[in-house]
């Protein structure tokens, strides 16, 4: 009886590790230092308008940036955002936010 409770304690501490560990990789990574939750939308570009580019990822989603210079169509990168409003296609600002261009291996 002792082995299976000292296996089960062993088995929480465990999951509660990992669980915490995946916490603080994820805060380490977030390009923001306040408590504010983020979504991280990855896709490629497929338009650029004026202040805005259509992302195509599992769904489109329009983001509006000031930061646009460096964007091309075809390009693939993640964008950290604060919220994506529900239309279609939805569309989201990432002015405050980081932009992220992925680079092929």
């Amino acid at each position: 009886m002792k082995k299976n409770i000292t296996f089960i304690i062993l088995i929480t501490i465990s999951i509660l590790l990992i669980a915490f560990s995946q916490m603080i990789m994820d805060n380490a990574a977030s390009p923001t230092t306040n408590n504010e939750e983020l979504l991280v939308i990855t896709g490629e570009i497929i338009e650029l308008e004026s202040g805005r580019f259509l992302l195509q990822s599992s769904y489109k989603v329009w983001i509006a940036s000031n930061s646009m210079d460096s964007l091309k169509i075809g390009q693939t990168v993640s964008v950290w955002v604060n919220f994506v409003e529900t239309s279609d296609p939805a569309q989201a600002q990432a002015s405050a936010t980081k932009i992220e261009i992925k680079t092929a291996d």
